[in-house]
């Protein structure tokens, strides 16, 4: 049959092979991906999926890519390793197909190549985000940053400084070993307190939680609240805490296991491969169920535009 512009036909190159973590993730993602996949030609109309493995982070993609090209496919999501970027990106540009990046964030590539996509956010425009959900969440209030020495996150929370210092927020410092009179000293405001540590891993989330917990009951009138990371989202011990401290944290990817759709998913996952999604951070069944929608619907429904849309 003479497939249709909008019919989508995509190839899958990941490293199914590799033993440890990229091979175990990258089959998961895939396994995702068909369950999408399944799930939009059920809504829609069929589509091809092509899976090619992408072999060791030393292999040569050429032998592959002259396969892919035999498919005329629309797109290629891969590569895993990055000593493969470059000549699957400029594949992707010779042959006018959209190449989709699934994991990793620092492909160079996306600056200059317009047949470049990537599914997890660079760094810089992470940060852009979540500095504009801060500012649409948080209106005018006081922001107290707790200073950690050596913080993981200083940079993202030195640009969330300089943002709400050009809009006029009221912006205090505290040190993260300073004392619950010296916290509220930093932090005297009639409009509430919105305190912004700067490192994100499990110990400084602790203290962060037993620093807010201890301000919020020296200062009861106050409106404080906390802001963390998506790494905090792991600690389920410390959940009870978070919740007392009022805590908003900001993340790319958002795991509900108590949500109907999520629990479908992981029947279906276990019906289908005879097993349990990995438990890691973002689902990489769910991450690949939710990439085949979004490429699948958008190029079925605007074709070559697909990108501008």
């Amino acid at each position: 049959s003479v497939r249709g512009e909008n019919t989508p036909e995509i190839a899958i190159l990941l490293p199914f092979s590799a033993t440890g973590i990229e091979g175990a993730r990258s089959l998961e993602f895939y396994r995702g991906f068909l369950m999408g996949a399944e799930k939009f030609s059920k809504d829609n109309i069929p589509c091809r999926i092509f899976a090619y493995d992408e072999g060791d982070s030393g292999s040569s993609l050429t032998p592959t890519l002259d396969k892919i090209r035999q498919n005329n496919v629309q797109a290629v999501i891969g590569p895993v390793y990055p000593g493969h970027l470059k000549s699957l990106a400029d594949f992707a540009r010779s042959e006018r197909v959209r190449m989709i990046v699934p994991f990793y964030s620092r492909a160079e590539q996306v600056n200059t190549n317009p047949y470049v996509y990537l599914i997890n956010t660079p760094k810089k425009f992470e940060q852009e985000y979540m500095s504009d959900l801060f500012v649409c969440t948080f209106k005018k209030t006081t922001i107290a940053l707790m200073r950690f020495s050596g913080g993981n996150e200083y940079s993202f929370v030195s640009y969330l400084k300089n943002r709400l210092l050009a809009l006029g927020y009221p912006v205090t410092e505290f040190s993260a070993d300073a004392s619950t009179e010296q916290m509220l000293a930093a932090c005297k405001s009639e409009t509430g307190i919105v305190v912004v540590p700067d490192a994100s891993d499990a110990a400084s989330q602790a203290v962060a939680l037993r620093k807010v917990a201890s301000l919020r009951a020296a200062n009861p009138t106050s409106a404080i609240r906390l802001v963390g990371y998506s790494s905090w989202l792991a600690q389920e011990n410390l959940k009870p805490q978070m919740n007392a401290c009022d805590t908003y944290v900001y993340t790319d990817n958002f795991y509900n296991k108590y949500d109907a759709a999520t629990r479908q998913f992981e029947a279906d996952y276990a019906a289908w491969f005879h097993t349990s999604p990995q438990d890691v951070s973002p689902r990489m069944g769910l991450l690949g169920y939710d990439a085949a929608q979004h490429i699948l619907t958008g190029i079925a429904k605007w074709g070559k535009d697909f990108s501008t849309q």
